[in-house]
Order: C-alpha cells, then structure tokens, then sequence
C-alpha cells in the first residue's frame, strides 16, 4: 500500500505573518518561516497542530489539549493553557487540531476521536497506554483567560467522525 508516512516534519498547517508564509511542524514542534531562511517559532510540548494569527498573537494547538499563545511581533511565548486542567481529567481529551478564535480571549477548539494506529510516534503523547478514547469528535468554546469551558458540542449525531480544522464561514 503506498503511504506517506512516516513523515519527517509533518506538516499540519500554513499561515502567514504579514507577507511571510510559516507552516507548523508536528514532530519538530515548531513553526518555520517557508519564505525567510532561518526564521523559527519554537512551540515545544508535544506535537503542535494548527497556527493561527489573530490580532498580535499566534495560537497553536497541541495534539494533547494546550493552547500555546505567542507574540506575532517577538514570536515569543506569552501563555500556555493546558485544556487538561480546565476538565479537570487524566482521561485523553482526545486529538487536538483546529482552532477559531472569536475575540481575543474566546477560542473554539476541535477534538477528534482518537483511534488506533499502526504509526506508534503519533500517539505516544498519550500518558496512560493506548486505548481507544470514548470522548466523541466536538468542538468547545473555551475562554482562555478565565479558564473555562463555555460550551461543547459533539459533531458525532452530524456524522462527522473526524475534524481537520475549524474555519468561519
């Protein structure tokens, strides 16, 4: 069966800072500049997802369930929200990828069901052994500087099993 992976930078998103194009990269957990040599957020944690510019800031997703907000002018980390404590829950929140932010602050963020998978580096973030996680594919609204879950709603009864990205209409 022909495959792409396993990928050595996978990358899972593209934005732009003013003219520069970034795409982030899951297993080096960063982003990089594609226009300007040598040009690099370091995101860190485990493997980052999406990156959004909004306003002055960048907002990353973890696969693991942290927001990691950076400064689009010093590209710089001023915050890092672990959705883990906000559900106050060692349980897997599930995959994390796809962010919306409302207003400053406000961030819809989507999770997919985790399932098995053949490619074990995917899912080694997962702390407590593999087992498929009963959590459904949603979306929640989280308010980030209050540290609340505002709203959840499952995708699942729609049919939608997996969740990519989170895009306004």
């Amino acid at each position: 069966m022909l495959t792409t992976k396993p990928h050595k930078a996978h990358p899972n998103f593209a934005f732009c800072i003013n003219e520069d194009v970034w795409a982030t990269r899951m297993i080096q957990r960063d982003a990089v500049c594609l226009t300007r040599s040598g040009l690099r957020i370091p995101v860190g944690l485990n493997g980052n997802h999406d990156g959004l510019v909004h306003g002055d800031h960048i907002y990353f997703t973890t696969v693991d369930g942290t927001i990691v907000v950076v400064s689009r002018h010093s590209l710089e980390t001023v915050d890092v929200v672990d959705l883990n404590i906000i559900h106050q829950t060692r349980d897997v929140l599930g995959w994390c990828r796809g962010l919306l932010v409302v207003e400053d602050g406000l961030i819809w963020i989507g999770f997919t069901r985790v399932r098995k998978t053949k490619f074990w580096e995917n899912v080694k973030w997962i702390k407590h052994g593999f087992q498929e996680v009963e959590r459904p594919t949603r979306i929640a609204l989280y308010d980030i500087k209050a540290r609340t879950r505002l709203k959840e709603i499952n995708l699942e009864p729609s049919q939608l099993n997996v969740l990519f990205g989170i895009y306004c209409a």
